[in-house]
């Protein structure tokens, strides 16, 4: 198996988030083995937190992120209770910026996984993204239009452009 062929990803762009702003992205996960998902924060020009909470949700039908089941275990907040399984480390947004990654298997999880960003109440604005890998697919997408993922969260967004090739 070469290792990129079985994908799919899922873009949620580079937004300017503001306070306590909320950003989500939801996507269907059907037929894929696992998930890694990358949380984006760029520089800003307050030294404030970037993210309050981060949390992973899933559903067994499409539904907006927030309004599916969440998993403790893939959410974040600033410190950690009931709500929360892990906690966010200091992500000054004045420095070259941060990524969190999220990786987790699909099997036993519902089929639409969903992603929201909670920006600091505090802080200015900053530019957040997050980029959705799926992998493992029972079947490889063999196109441009299949590895490309729909964000059902925004169906503006067009996704991320992907070469399919034979060599």
């Amino acid at each position: 198996m070469i290792p990129h062929t079985n994908t799919k990803t899922v873009l949620l762009p580079p937004i300017l988030s503001t306070a306590a702003m909320v950003q989500n992205m939801s996507f269907d996960a059907k037929g894929f083995d696992y998930c890694t998902i990358d949380i984006i924060g760029g520089t800003s020009v307050t030294t404030t937190q970037m993210f309050d909470t981060i949390r992973v949700f899933e559903h067994d039908t499409t539904t907006a992120a927030t309004s599916m089941t969440q998993i403790v275990a893939l959410s974040g907040s600033t410190a950690t209770n009931a709500t929360y399984g892990f906690a966010i480390g200091t992500l000054s947004a004045t420095t070259i910026g941060h990524v969190i990654t999220l990786q987790f298997g699909l099997k036993g999880k519902k089929r639409y996984i969903g992603l929201s960003l909670l920006a600091s109440a505090a802080g200015g604005a900053g530019v957040i993204c997050a980029i959705a890998k799926l992998s493992r697919a029972e079947t490889a997408p063999t196109t441009a239009v299949l590895k490309d993922g729909e964000n059902l969260a925004d169906t503006a967004v067009t996704g991320c452009m992907t070469l399919v090739t034979t060599e």
